[in-house]
């Protein structure tokens, strides 16, 4: 769809307002209030506080330890981003995160996080040893045995390479007083 049309969201006036302020000086006054340039405007102005307007699909996880509500090692989609701050959907509620303890993707990695076992897992049986693998698609845990290349997830059945060469919460990362790590993670 080439064409993106703002009628029925705004009153005429409200839209030529919101597009003298964001489209480009020397527009012409007949521009029809269509298309993607019209669209961003009145998003800008309908957001408000709001700095990027989601129009593709961008991913989220955590980079960080803490008590947070999102599952370790899993994928959640971003629903919005603020100057210092990104809103994320966890089970159909939003919630708000510091921009710095996240890792944000534009496309859904479709690949097995592995990630250590926390020192105080509750939920998690002592069977599975020091590390397991969460699915990129359903977030669901599952235990590691040997040095699977793919691996196939118990709960939605879709089978994904796993992430070997990804450090996630690596020791380093877990410590608040510790530097961010740049560059590529060597195999561990």
């Amino acid at each position: 769809m080439n064409m993106l049309s703002l009628r029925g969201t705004a009153t005429a006036a409200t839209r030529a307002a919101c597009l003298r302020e964001h489209l480009p000086a020397g527009t012409s006054k007949g521009t029809p209030l269509a298309g993607p340039r019209a669209l961003l405007a009145w998003l800008i102005h309908a957001m408000g506080k709001a700095v990027v307007s989601m129009t593709e699909l961008e991913w989220a996880r955590l980079k960080v330890e803490g008590p947070y509500p999102l599952r370790r090692g899993a994928w959640y989609r971003v629903t919005e981003f603020f100057p210092d701050q990104v809103v994320v959907d966890v089970n159909r509620e939003p919630v708000t995160l510091p921009r710095s303890l996240l890792d944000v993707r534009g496309e859904l990695p479709r690949r097995w996080t592995i990630v250590p076992r926390p020192p105080k897992a509750v939920r998690l049986p002592k069977s599975w040893g020091e590390r397991y693998g969460v699915c990129p698609s359903c977030k669901s845990r599952a235990l590691l045995r040997g040095l699977p290349q793919t691996m196939r997830c118990p709960r939605c059945r879709s089978v994904f390479p796993v992430g070997w060469d990804e450090r996630y919460l690596h020791s380093n990362l877990t410590r608040p007083d510790a530097p961010p790590r740049s560059g590529r993670s060597r195999r561990g």
